[in-house]
């Protein structure tokens, strides 16, 4: 076999890559043939399998095309359902210990806003200038009309703060004896005075001032002192590690009334001269201990004459890490360090609107109540401003609950700071009361009875038991739906 020239093999080799040489659009058929044919894509292979008729080929492109149009639906369903609401509510995973959580606040108010005694001694004091001040803050705490020009003293907050402790039924006349997981305590030493929308009441288990707001010093606040030390707890954070187990806020020490707070209170019916409700008795309202209770909207009502046990329920609301990564709008909660609050140094959704009202209260009223957060240097509400921050409160809570944030309503009061979301950990308290009636006929205890008569006991005074009947509790944890990863997976 002979060779060939070179010049004469090069020529071939041209003219066989000049007759293969195909069209793009050629190309391309070629091409997604091939693909078609070698293809893992389930249904793909049939639609360029030319041996196939053209009927069947027809139907596997038709059904091709509608598994990509589903893929691309539920794609798209998946990746709206990760955008737009990326948060989910689970019950948490694990169980909450009755160690871990606090004993619920206890604040009780008697329903008698002024003693009679006060009354009357302030009613037959001589013409002079205090007698007739406190004349019209008598009236003023009865809800009386007041049609006189209050002094600038009636506007005045210690002023106020000294005539409210004067005529209010002390603490400790209110509680008679209290038992702490079986133990006889002192009631003035684990109970404080507070001020709330019921006037001076008594709390147990809340936390130091220096806890609860951000600059102490500078508040109109009761500097009430403690004698047992506070631990920095929060809902969030918990309890620091190794925290001793007398800090406040004390924890439960297990389950049943043995363990729990018994009080017995006495709510010295010939003392009432006006009450804040058309009954005689006392209101009780089981709370956070890092919140201001709200008495007057709140507060359950227990009477003279009856024992009541109180079974505390806690509600418990975690969240993840991975929730941070979540924006604010989104998980519609906020953590602790974002969102910040002018006088209370822990977040909770309460805290944020006893804020909203104060802040709604100033700009509608150019005045707060007394009870509000508020600095040394805010103007008190008189009597006459009343009606006023009365009419801003229910005002503020018709927008609040109508979502209508920031809208301008008359006197250039505006709900700027009222963004009050729940916070990504919460802990509160419900209960289930039931009442049973007291009786004179059968032997009381000596410490209930604290000198008084069986015929009184059973006319002024009020047994109450509080505490835990389960050891743990399942708590609402809040989660994000999947992450990113998940995504992916749930793509494939």
């Amino acid at each position: 076999m002979g060779v060939l020239p070179v010049h004469r093999a090069r020529t071939v080799r041209d003219q066989s890559f000049t007759n293969t040489k195909q069209s793009p659009s050629c190309l391309w058929a070629d091409q997604a043939h091939q693909y078609s044919q070698y293809s893992t894509l389930h249904g793909l292979r049939y639609i360029g399998d030319t041996k196939l008729h053209f009927v069947e080929r027809a139907f596997w492109v038709v059904s091709f095309l509608l598994a990509v149009i589903a893929a691309i639906y539920f794609i798209t369903n998946t990746f709206r359902k990760y955008t737009e609401t990326p948060v989910i509510m689970t019950m948490s995973p694990t169980a909450t210990l009755l160690s871990s959580i606090p004993f619920p606040a206890i604040t009780i108010c008697n329903m008698n806003n002024v003693r009679r005694s006060e009354a009357e001694k302030i009613l037959k004091a001589p013409n002079d200038t205090t007698s007739i001040l406190e004349r019209q803050l008598l009236r003023s705490r009865c809800n009386h009309d007041l049609d006189e020009v209050e002094d600038n003293r009636t506007s005045d907050w210690n002023y106020i703060k000294e005539f409210m402790f004067k005529v209010s039924q002390p603490c400790e006349d209110m509680l008679v004896a209290c038992l702490w997981h079986r133990e006889f305590y002192n009631c003035s030493e684990i109970f404080h005075p507070i001020l709330t929308d019921e006037g001076v009441c008594c709390t147990f288990n809340k936390l130091n001032r220096t806890i609860v707001f951000q600059n102490p010093l500078a508040l109109s606040d009761l500097n009430d002192s403690f004698k047992f030390p506070s631990a920095d707890w929060s809902p969030q954070n918990g309890y620091p590690a190794n925290t001793p187990h007398d800090y406040l806020p004390w924890r439960p020490w297990g389950t049943g009334s043995h363990l729990g707070l018994t009080l017995v209170l006495d709510a010295e019916q010939n003392e009432y001269y006006c009450s804040s409700e058309a009954s005689f008795g006392f209101k009780i309202l089981l709370h956070n201990p890092v919140e201001s209770p709200k008495m007057s909207s709140f507060g359950s009502a227990i009477s003279p004459g009856k024992e009541t046990r109180f079974v505390i329920n806690p509600h418990i609301m975690t969240s993840t890490s991975q929730l941070t990564t979540i924006p604010i709008e989104k998980r519609n909660c906020f953590f602790n360090n974002e969102r910040p609050l002018r006088f209370f140094r822990v977040y909770t959704e309460n805290n944020c609107v006893r804020e909203c009202e104060a802040n709604f209260t100033l700009s509608f009223c150019n005045c707060v109540m007394y009870y509000m957060p508020k600095d040394r240097f805010t103007h008190i509400c008189g009597k006459k401003d009343s009606k006023c921050a009365l009419h801003a409160q229910r005002t503020m809570e018709i927008l609040k609950s109508q979502k209508v944030l920031n809208t301008t309503i008359p006197h250039n009061a505006t709900l700027t700071g009222c963004d009050c979301l729940p916070g990504c950990f919460e802990l509160d308290y419900s209960k289930v009361q039931s009442t049973s009636m007291l009786t004179e006929k059968l032997n009381i205890r000596s410490e209930y009875l604290a000198g008084r008569n069986p015929l009184y006991f059973k006319k002024n005074m009020a047994v109450l038991h509080a505490f835990f009947m389960e050891a743990q509790f399942s708590g609402v944890q809040r989660d994000v739906l999947f992450g990113f990863t998940e995504f992916l997976l749930r793509l494939q």
